[in-house]
């Protein structure tokens, strides 16, 4: 059975949180809290006005060593459990199992038949409430493969220098 699915939560993951809680406090005025993560692990959530807006994970060798800092899109689901399940007897692949994270909800990374990454979110009650006019809307995202990307933004393809065509270095 398929399970309405909207973006709910968006990510951050990168190797310097500090850095870059600067730069989004700065450039877009969020604030930041910090929670622990069951694993002991900090996470920071994104605020605008109040309200939780996103969440900032750092990166950290050797577990996630040649991933580069990317923004991470979550959909909700209504189980989370099952959600895994059928990724897994659809041709996907459950890669981060299902962790909590305080007061958001119960995550997991998953990737498609097709190999993309996506992050899914069954949201803590306490976030169906708050969020549901600021973060239940379903944005028009693409998929698209690397030829695509770099034929629409070619100027982006050596952004500061890096190949960004998404292939993680060897």
């Amino acid at each position: 059975m398929q399970q309405e699915v909207v973006t709910w939560w968006h990510e951050l993951n990168t190797w310097d949180a500090l850095e870059a809680r600067n730069f989004y406090r700065r450039t877009l005025g969020w604030t930041f809290e910090q929670v622990t993560l069951p694993d002991g692990e900090p996470y920071w959530l994104a605020r605008k006005g109040g309200k939780t807006i996103g969440g900032v994970f750092s990166l950290s060798a050797p577990a996630f060593k040649g991933i580069p800092a990317h923004w991470m899109t979550y959909m909700a689901v209504d189980n989370l459990d099952r959600a895994a399940q059928e990724t897994a007897s659809a041709g996907g692949e459950v890669t981060r199992p299902a962790t909590y994270i305080p007061g958001i909800g119960k995550i997991a990374i998953v990737t498609d038949a097709s190999g993309a990454l996506i992050g899914l979110i069954e949201p803590a009650l306490e976030q169906l409430d708050e969020n549901a006019t600021t973060n239940a809307k379903t944005v028009d995202h693409d998929l698209i493969d690397e030829d695509d990307a770099i034929e629409f933004a070619p100027e982006l393809a050596t952004a500061n220098g890096r190949n960004a065509r998404y292939s993680l270095p060897n």
